[in-house]
């Protein structure tokens, strides 16, 4: 079992993090400035083209993790184990939302409902710990098998897969015949696995293999430079000729994601000493996911406030609203099991001891 800390997942996951953060206070400063049009809507569109690349890095990180730590077989107790440390703090947080989203017409029969398709159907922003759990299942199931393959044929497979199934939901319409076909198409073709695949099969691959890969990206820095360049050029090109969706649930999007790792790999090597801010927003990365959006609830437009400093206001505001929550929480018994625990950060003298789980651990 490899549990040694490794740098590039600190700056991938709090990148991941603030980007993340940073796509849902765009998209609500969107949509409270619907009406408005010029040069601050088009950089603001082209801002959340830029960072779609969030939502797919954490399966990649989820699963390099699993396969760097766990090379011949998961631990005992290792799904309970990530029941309690996500799956609870996502049932608590589903309820949490359910309420936000009844609050202005409220029964109890409507805060049921929405508690299910939260918890149940992944109907509010934690939806990504159902497909995490859908990975780790595959991880036990499938470690051995893709360790017995060649790699370039797995990875081959899972894309092909992936990018079809992604291409059918984004260029076709919804089919009657299939029941709940309009929220399929809108969002719940985002749940199943299939539709994160190669990213688990790199994962897997470059976490199996992280020393060479690492090696390897040392040797191509003009083709990682490139090829990101290249891919976010595809990916813009793609949104004005075919897609009509700006979403990170879209097949141009594998490849983009993928060259963006790469170059944070190669970028986060280059440094160092990590900085205490990328340990730190990857130690809360967690509880911000889970709480950021909620927070922004409460984060109302100032009357001829711009489209960018809303933005700003609702960036730094959940920000430091999820981290102030979640440090708050975990000092109280069962706190971490609501809006989910804080990682340790181990083998850092110039750190400061923090809670519950190894930064090796997803």
């Amino acid at each position: 079992m490899d549990k040694k800390l490794v740098n590039e997942i600190f700056w991938l996951r709090s990148i991941s993090c603030l980007a993340i953060v940073l796509i849902h206070a765009i998209e609500t400063s969107i949509d409270y400035y619907s009406t408005q049009s010029g040069s601050a809507l088009v950089s603001l569109q082209t801002l959340h083209l830029f960072l779609l690349f969030a939502t797919p890095t954490y399966v990649f990180i989820s699963e390099f993790l699993l396969a760097k730590a766990y090379k011949d077989g998961v631990p005992s107790g290792f799904f309970m184990k990530r029941v309690k440390n996500l799956l609870i703090p996502y049932c608590f947080m589903g309820v949490a939302y359910a309420v936000i989203e009844a609050k202005d017409t409220f029964t109890w029969s409507s805060l049921i409902v929405a508690t299910v398709k939260n918890i149940v159907m992944g109907d509010f922003v934690a939806w990504f710990i159902l497909l995490i759990f859908q990975f780790y299942i595959l991880h036990m199931i499938l470690s051995k098998f893709l360790n017995r393959i060649r790699p370039f044929n797995a990875l081959v497979i899972s894309f092909v897969i992936n990018i079809a199934y992604l291409g059918f939901f984004n260029l076709t319409q919804p089919l009657a015949v299939i029941p709940f076909h309009d929220y399929i198409w809108a969002r719940g073709y985002w749940i199943p696995c299939l539709g994160w695949i190669f990213y688990f099969t790199v994962g897997y691959y470059v976490g199996r293999n992280y020393n060479d890969i690492v090696q390897w990206i040392h040797r191509r820095q003009l083709w990682i430079f490139g090829s990101t360049l290249l891919a976010l050029g595809l990916v813009f090109l793609l949104d004005d000729l075919i897609f009509s969706k700006t979403t990170s649930k879209r097949p141009d999007m594998l490849i983009y994601t993928c060259c963006v790792i790469g170059l944070i790999f190669y970028v986060s090597n280059k440094v160092n000493k990590v900085p205490p801010w990328v340990y730190y927003i990857s130690s809360y990365s967690f509880s911000i996911y889970l709480l950021h959006k909620l927070i922004m609830t409460f984060i109302p437009p100032i009357p001829k406030m711009g489209m960018f400093s809303y933005v700003a206001i609702l960036f730094i505001g959940s920000l430091i609203g999820s981290v102030i929550v979640a440090y708050l929480f975990n000092r109280i018994p069962f706190g971490k099991y609501v809006v989910g625990g804080i990682q340790e950060i181990k083998n850092k003298e110039s750190m400061p001891s923090i809670q519950t789980k190894t930064a090796i651990e997803t």
